[in-house]
């Protein structure tokens, strides 16, 4: 399963996006010592309605495994422009 690092924006961009080709299994890590991360889940590439930090989040030095279902959307964004994010994903 290839890893990836994703660099995050304050907003849902399509930078650090991850479309599910098939049912994909994800672990996202966030190596920030000091600032959450936040993501979300959509169906197309409509960006979610919901601010970043609305989103669902992973705490500092944390991770977080999920299942997308095919042609679902990650969504990843930061508290902080600047900040990364390590994806890993494959199939479910």
């Amino acid at each position: 399963m290839p890893t990836k690092l994703y660099p995050l924006s304050k907003t849902w961009t399509p930078v650090a996006r991850i479309t599910a080709v098939g049912d994909t299994g994800v672990l996202m890590t966030n190596p920030s010592p000091a600032y959450p991360i936040f993501y979300a889940i959509s169906a197309d590439d409509t960006a979610p309605l919901l601010s970043a930090e609305q989103g669902h989040s992973i705490e500092t030095n944390g991770e977080r495994a999920l299942t997308l279902r095919d042609g679902e959307r990650l969504w990843v964004a930061a508290r902080v422009a600047g900040q990364d994010a390590t994806i890993t994903d494959g199939p479910a």
